[in-house]
């Protein structure tokens, strides 16, 4: 009878009492079920999950929130939060596998979040919209609303870049953005480049 018992409670226990499948971010750091894991590693984690899957747990100022890691991550949110001090950012290994001719420039503020970051790569039509996609882009219009003022979207060269390659040009039809923190992110197609822009101020 008391095997019957314990047999139950090991099978209870198998149910209910694993630990939940979790990411924390604080203190510019990520970890994974208490391993401390990159951003590489992290997007991985938010490309591969089902929705509900993991817990993004986020610990800033004394603060703590919880929400779907499938929901949440994208590189916009989790550079506004991890800051400069992680690395600079780069977006170049969220580019299709075929993509040609990338160059990239990044600028990050020392101790501050803030950071300038450019990419441009020969890319096929259906290649940029899988970036836009993975990105959570969405289409620019006149008429879109966003939290803060427009001057910060725009395709001038960022500042401090003293290269020659960055070509793209002014207008913005055909821009998809998205916004927010501080960080504007935006990305466009034309010639058969890619163009992709992050700000965060």
């Amino acid at each position: 009878m008391i095997w019957n018992i314990l047999l139950l409670l090991g099978i209870i226990c198998l149910l209910g009492c694993q630990g939940s499948d979790e990411v924390v971010i604080e203190g510019g750091t990520i970890r994974h079920n208490g391993k401390q894991i990159g951003l590489d590693q992290l997007l991985t984690l938010a490309d591969t999950a089902e929705t509900g899957e993991i817990t993004l747990i986020i610990r800033e100022e004394g603060q703590t929130t919880e929400q779907d890691l499938k929901e949440f991550v994208g590189e916009i949110n989790v550079l506004s939060l991890l800051g400069a001090e992680s690395a600079p950012p780069s977006w170049k290994g969220r580019l299709p596998k075929d993509a040609t001719d990338v160059r990239e420039f990044s600028r990050a503020d020392g101790f501050l979040p803030d950071y300038a970051y450019m990419l441009r790569a020969r890319v096929s039509e259906s290649g940029f919209k899988a970036f836009v996609e993975k990105l959570g882009l969405t289409p620019h219009s006149e008429d879109r609303e966003y939290s803060e003022e427009t001057g910060w979207l725009n395709w001038s060269a960022a500042a401090r870049f003293e290269e020659d390659w960055w070509n793209a040009t002014d207008t913005l039809d055909g821009t998809y953005v998205k916004e927010g923190n501080d960080t504007w992110s935006y990305a466009k197609h034309e010639g058969g480049m890619l163009y992709f822009k992050s700000i965060n101020h």
